[in-house]
């Protein structure tokens, strides 16, 4: 089975992101796709999906359906000795399943949760300012940065029902909040510097 080129000091963190795939495959999804997708994206990375190794055939391709490329994407990388591609060709297959399976999957997965989702945003702007991909991060940031309407001022508190954050950044919110003027009406969305973001958190009272 031909999968990604892993880099040794990069495992733990392919092996948090299989984790993740497999803690969503014990929950139900609505859709066959959702499935497939979470099964392929730990197979790229080296991993067994409980159902073990096995394809689906491709079904119709649509513009408006994102998942359906992103499937294509990773079968074409894991099969792609079977087609006659040119080394940019195979390089940029390559870097677009990366992004897929290491940041958007994750991101789309944790969407529908509400209360999750200005840390959510927030942890994806900040993988993204992160990402060793250059190119794609700056694209994708610039991209994402004009949906952070659930980073508003009065959105984020969204975030005090968020079981998975912390007592103590809950504080530190309230604190943030206590120490704005709170003259002016808040933003309906947030303007952030993508150069800059990798540094912000929920409970900074800059942002």
């Amino acid at each position: 089975m031909c999968t990604i080129l892993l880099d040794a000091k990069d495992r733990t963190r392919y092996d948090s992101v299989i984790s993740f795939a497999l803690r969503q495959l014990l929950v139900s999804q609505p859709r066959d796709d959702y499935r497939e997708l979470l099964e392929l994206k730990i197979i790229f990375l080296g991993g067994i999906p409980p159902r073990g190794i096995k394809f689906i055939a491709p079904g119709a391709i649509h513009h408006a359906r994102w998942m359906t490329k992103a499937l294509y994407s990773i079968k074409i990388w894991l099969f792609r000795r079977q087609f006659k591609l040119t080394v940019r060709e195979e390089k940029g297959l390559h870097d677009v399943c990366l992004f897929i399976v290491l940041l958007y999957v994750r991101a789309w997965f944790t969407a529908p949760y509400a209360a999750s989702s200005p840390r959510n945003v927030l942890s994806f702007l900040n993988m993204l300012c992160t990402y060793n991909h250059q190119a794609i991060a700056k694209t994708a940031s610039v991209k994402f940065a004009g949906h952070l309407w659930y980073l508003s001022e009065e959105l984020v508190g969204l975030s005090f029902f968020d079981v998975d954050l912390s007592v103590e950044v809950k504080r530190a919110m309230v604190k943030a909040m206590n120490d704005r003027d709170g003259l002016n009406d808040p933003q309906k969305r947030v303007q952030v510097n993508t150069s800059t973001c990798s540094a912000m958190s929920i409970e900074d009272k800059e942002h």
